[in-house]
Protein backbone atom coordinates (compact mmCIF):
# COMPACT_ATOMS: atom_id res chain seq x y z
CA UNK A 1 0.00 0.00 0.00
CA UNK A 2 1.41 3.40 -0.95
CA UNK A 3 0.28 5.96 1.60
CA UNK A 4 0.79 9.67 0.98
CA UNK A 5 2.87 11.37 3.65
CA UNK A 6 0.71 13.33 6.15
CA UNK A 7 -2.51 11.69 4.95
CA UNK A 8 -5.11 10.21 7.26
CA UNK A 9 -5.00 6.43 7.75
CA UNK A 10 -7.18 4.75 10.36
CA UNK A 11 -9.23 1.58 10.71
CA UNK A 12 -12.16 1.36 8.28
CA UNK A 13 -15.61 1.87 9.77
CA UNK A 14 -17.82 -1.23 9.80
CA UNK A 15 -18.99 -1.88 6.25
CA UNK A 16 -16.63 0.72 4.75
CA UNK A 17 -14.37 -0.71 2.07
CA UNK A 18 -11.06 1.08 1.49
CA UNK A 19 -10.86 3.14 -1.68
CA UNK A 20 -8.33 5.47 -3.28
CA UNK A 21 -10.42 8.45 -2.17
CA UNK A 22 -10.83 7.15 1.39
CA UNK A 23 -7.91 4.92 2.35
CA UNK A 24 -8.52 2.99 5.53
CA UNK A 25 -7.17 -0.14 7.16
CA UNK A 26 -9.57 -3.09 6.67
CA UNK A 27 -7.76 -5.28 9.21
CA UNK A 28 -8.23 -9.03 8.97
CA UNK A 29 -10.67 -11.82 9.78
CA UNK A 30 -9.92 -15.21 11.33
CA UNK A 31 -11.80 -18.46 11.76
CA UNK A 32 -10.80 -21.71 13.38
CA UNK A 33 -12.44 -25.14 13.02
CA UNK A 34 -12.78 -25.60 16.78
CA UNK A 35 -13.24 -22.01 17.95
CA UNK A 36 -15.24 -20.57 15.05
CA UNK A 37 -14.87 -16.86 14.39
CA UNK A 38 -11.82 -15.61 16.32
CA UNK A 39 -11.53 -12.22 14.62
CA UNK A 40 -11.88 -10.46 18.01
CA UNK A 41 -8.62 -12.14 19.07
CA UNK A 42 -6.57 -10.67 16.21
CA UNK A 43 -3.59 -8.63 17.36
CA UNK A 44 -2.32 -5.61 15.44
CA UNK A 45 1.44 -4.95 15.29
CA UNK A 46 2.26 -6.68 18.56
CA UNK A 47 5.87 -6.44 19.71
CA UNK A 48 7.84 -9.66 19.41
CA UNK A 49 8.55 -9.54 23.14
CA UNK A 50 4.95 -10.36 24.09
CA UNK A 51 4.00 -12.99 21.50
CA UNK A 52 4.65 -15.81 23.96
CA UNK A 53 2.09 -14.34 26.38
CA UNK A 54 -0.64 -13.44 23.87
CA UNK A 55 0.04 -9.68 23.89
CA UNK A 56 -2.90 -8.42 25.94
CA UNK A 57 -3.84 -4.90 24.91
CA UNK A 58 -2.70 -5.34 21.32
CA UNK A 59 -6.05 -6.58 20.00
CA UNK A 60 -7.23 -4.69 16.91
CA UNK A 61 -10.22 -3.40 18.89
CA UNK A 62 -7.88 -1.77 21.45
CA UNK A 63 -5.28 -0.16 19.15
CA UNK A 64 -5.20 2.57 16.57
CA UNK A 65 -3.31 2.34 13.30
CA UNK A 66 -1.23 5.35 14.40
CA UNK A 67 0.22 3.15 17.15
CA UNK A 68 1.69 1.00 14.37
CA UNK A 69 2.80 3.53 11.76
CA UNK A 70 3.24 7.26 11.28
CA UNK A 71 2.11 9.04 8.13
CA UNK A 72 4.54 11.85 8.97
CA UNK A 73 7.51 9.50 8.54
CA UNK A 74 10.06 10.30 5.84
CA UNK A 75 9.07 9.51 2.26
CA UNK A 76 10.34 6.01 1.49
CA UNK A 77 9.78 4.68 5.01
CA UNK A 78 8.32 1.18 4.97
CA UNK A 79 6.09 -0.11 7.76
CA UNK A 80 4.98 -3.71 8.16
CA UNK A 81 1.52 -3.75 9.68
CA UNK A 82 1.36 -7.26 11.12
CA UNK A 83 -1.78 -9.06 12.26
CA UNK A 84 -1.48 -12.15 14.47
CA UNK A 85 -4.10 -14.50 15.87
CA UNK A 86 -3.80 -17.46 18.24
CA UNK A 87 -6.37 -20.22 18.79
CA UNK A 88 -7.22 -21.78 22.16
CA UNK A 89 -5.48 -25.11 21.57
CA UNK A 90 -2.57 -26.17 23.70
CA UNK A 91 -0.04 -25.54 22.37
CA UNK A 92 -1.65 -22.58 20.61
CA UNK A 93 -1.49 -22.39 16.85
CA UNK A 94 -1.17 -19.04 15.16
CA UNK A 95 -1.59 -17.35 11.84
CA UNK A 96 -0.17 -14.06 10.61
CA UNK A 97 -0.76 -11.72 7.73
CA UNK A 98 1.03 -8.46 7.02
CA UNK A 99 0.34 -5.37 5.01
CA UNK A 100 3.36 -3.45 3.73
CA UNK A 101 2.79 0.30 3.89
CA UNK A 102 5.21 2.63 2.12
CA UNK A 103 5.14 6.37 2.79
CA UNK A 104 5.17 8.19 -0.55
CA UNK A 105 5.33 11.82 -1.64
CA UNK A 106 2.27 13.71 -0.38
CA UNK A 107 1.75 15.44 -3.75
CA UNK A 108 0.90 14.15 -7.20
CA UNK A 109 3.59 14.33 -9.90
CA UNK A 110 4.22 17.93 -10.94
CA UNK A 111 3.12 19.34 -7.57
CA UNK A 112 5.21 20.64 -4.68
CA UNK A 113 4.70 20.36 -0.93
CA UNK A 114 4.46 23.87 0.47
CA UNK A 115 4.56 24.40 4.22
CA UNK A 116 5.82 22.66 7.29
CA UNK A 117 4.87 19.08 8.09
CA UNK A 118 1.19 18.19 8.00
CA UNK A 119 0.23 21.88 7.78
CA UNK A 120 1.47 22.05 4.17
CA UNK A 121 -0.45 21.86 0.93
CA UNK A 122 0.29 20.62 -2.56
CA UNK A 123 0.82 23.37 -5.11
CA UNK A 124 1.50 23.40 -8.86
CA UNK A 125 4.08 26.15 -8.18
CA UNK A 126 7.36 25.58 -6.35
CA UNK A 127 7.09 27.39 -3.04
CA UNK A 128 10.79 28.06 -2.48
Amino acid sequence: LNLKQYSSYAKCEVGQPPSYEALCEPGAVAEDEEDGNITAKILMCPPDSCLATGCPGHEVSKKTVSQCLSTSAEVGTIFILAFWVFDTESPAKNATVSRIVTIVDPCDPGEYWCGEGSAGVCSPVDCD
